[in-house]
């Protein structure tokens, strides 16, 4: 047990850290638990520093330092979704009673400090039970956690039963056992509870039980956070008015089927965070709801979407044309791949045809097409080359990923309104088509910003087309003011024919460009051509002598990794998956 949390009845102060190293020191697997009660009956006796009562803190209300107490109590996350700590810390505030009288009376006096209950810790539960008296319970369900071993202390039924009893009185239960227990585990969880806002249940499914087993009587009127593992449907439950909903683990051939889904999710219209990893609707072509015309279920307080190794991009589709989106929801796609080669070739599938209710995508004025092999800009997601994400962001579209070269992107940018897009950038990426470069650019009237790295020389073409002598022709993208350029070396001479021959066949183009950025060593034989840069203003042209040496930090997606994809991959980790 962890030496800094554990309490034994030690009256003398300054035996605490002889006692502390002993512990250290002392055989893991004779470890026991100790009665918590004897310690605070000590500790009300001890007074080793009285003095501090003239210290500034004691000017504070006794409400205050509790509430200040409080916060070291407090182990269970606020984020969604939750997790957990590994080390067992829950009752590591015990420890300010060792200060002073004054701190000692108050953190025994105050129920709610007692409020939070691990049953890594099964002794102290007891007590705190007692302590709590009627204040609101956080409960943590999970076999103890140490150093050498993990120990099964769920199996006390006793335990589970004496928690259970207090189910009016919990407002937050985290159940994640170690080992298998089977649904009794949840089934001891009868009575209403009506204080529960918070739920989240872990490693408690088997092969033979996807359906939740009733718990609360059904009886959940406040529940607003709900967090589930491995169990695909809850009939007898009713889960409705969430804010935050977390799926994940679901068995691909028990999973509901869309119209199902959409029922539970019309259930919630307060839904402000919806995360589906490994879990959502059947991908099951014979679903006859989905050929028929989507129902759409409003989800107009939704914040975040997130949609994590779903088997199939066509999937992602149908469930989207069901969903009315706001245009301040967050939505992230991710899988390793996200477009798998079996399935599609055109990564526009991946989109519905009807982008109308899905405001997230509308007006965007940010497209990046990029790897994930740079960590200054993707942080954790570099490690995971195969790992394919699509991000929408207050008007940012990121695509991160290694896409195959017959995986195309023009047919996903198609269904997209690029009218208010000013910054495009394709950097490292082989799935833009050479001859779709006029269509694409001409699409983008605003565009202010264009960043093509490498192979460069369709996007030029298409950005400085031939005119016929006497035509005045219009110019694509005419709000263009930054461009960054870049050719291998051996086509670095078509690279600067290009240029030269456009800027001067459109000189009018050099007022309007404010920088122009050319990543690669330049020739000598080439550098007699760049009589217009003359022309050009004290740093408007910038060379860059390598590819490496452009900052790709400025492309990357602020909202990503996201903390569905990060809780995700810690997961995997853990689980020994990389």
């Amino acid at each position: 047990m962890d030496p800094e949390i554990h309490l034994s009845v030690v009256a003398d102060p300054s035996e605490l850290g002889r006692y502390h190293q002993s512990q250290k020191s002392s055989n893991e697997g004779q470890r026991s638990y100790l009665e918590f009660e004897p310690v605070t009956s000590v500790l009300e006796t001890w007074s080793p520093q009285d003095s501090l009562a003239l210290s500034p803190i004691h000017s504070l209300p006794v409400e205050t330092l509790a509430n200040i107490f409080w916060l070291l109590a407090e182990s269970m996350s606020s984020s969604f979704p939750a997790s957990l700590s590994s080390r067992v810390a829950s009752y590591s505030w015990i420890q300010v009673t060792r200060v002073c009288r004054y701190w000692r009376t108050t953190a025994l006096a105050y129920s709610s400090l007692w409020a939070i209950l691990d049953t890594a810790q099964p002794r102290f539960v007891r007590t705190a039970l007692t302590r709590a008296g009627s204040a609101p319970l956080k409960v943590i369900l999970r076999d103890g956690i140490y150093e050498a071993y993990i120990a099964a202390t769920l199996e006390d039924t006793l335990l589970r039963a004496q928690i259970a009893e207090r189910s009016d009185q919990i407002e937050e239960l985290h159940i994640e056992p170690r080992f298998k227990y089977g649904p009794g585990l949840l089934e001891a969880f009868y009575r209403p509870a009506p204080a529960l806002r918070s739920l989240i249940i872990k490693n408690c499914h088997g092969r033979q039980h996807h359906e939740l087993p009733r718990m609360f009587d059904g009886y959940t009127p406040i529940l607003a956070r709900l967090e589930i593992w491995g169990f695909s449907a809850w009939p007898e439950n009713m889960f409705i008015n969430l804010t935050h909903l977390c799926l994940r683990d679901q068995p691909k051939h028990l999973r509901p089927p869309l119209r199902t889904f959409l029922d539970m999710l019309a259930a919630c219209p307060l839904l402000e965070c919806l995360i589906l990893v490994d879990a959502g609707p059947t991908a099951d072509e014979g679903d006859p709801s989905a050929d028929e015309s989507p129902r759409v279920v409003p989800l107009a307080m939704l914040r975040n979407l997130d949609i994590g190794h779903w088997s199939s991009a066509k999937l992602i589709a149908r469930f989207l044309r069901c969903l009315d989106l706001p245009s301040t929801a967050v939505v992230h796609f991710w899988a390793m791949p996200l477009f798998p080669s079996y399935e599609i070739t055109d990564i526009g599938q991946l989109l519905p045809d009807n982008l109308a209710l899905l405001l997230p995508f509308h007006n965007l004025h940010t497209i990046v097409i990029m790897p994930p092999t740079k960590p200054q800009g993707c942080g954790m997601f570099s490690e995971h080359p195969d790992l394919q994400a699509l991000t929408v962001c207050d008007g940012a579209l990121h695509m991160l990923g290694d896409f195959p070269v017959y995986q195309t992107l023009y047919p996903l940018l198609c269904k997209l309104d690029l009218q208010y897009v000013r910054i495009f950038i394709s950097y490292k990426t082989r799935n833009l088509d050479p001859d779709k470069w006029p269509a694409l650019l001409s699409r983008m009237p605003r565009l202010s910003s264009l960043t093509v790295v490498p192979n460069s020389m369709a996007a030029l073409f298409a950005l400085f087309p031939t005119i016929p002598d006497g035509q005045d022709l219009p110019l694509p993208c005419p709000a263009l003011q930054s461009l960054t350029v870049m050719e291998h070396y051996e086509r670095a001479g078509s690279l600067w024919a290009v240029l030269v021959l456009g800027m001067a066949a459109q000189g009018r183009r050099l007022t309007q460009l404010k920088r122009i950025r050319i990543i690669e060593d330049i020739p000598s034989t080439y550098a007699s051509q760049i009589y217009w840069a003359d022309d050009l203003e004290n740093g408007q042209l910038e060379f860059i002598s390598t590819q490496d040496h452009l900052d790709s930090s400025e492309f990357a997606p602020t909202s990503w990794p996201s903390e569905a994809y990060k809780w995700s991959l810690n997961r995997r980790r853990l689980a020994g998956f990389r």
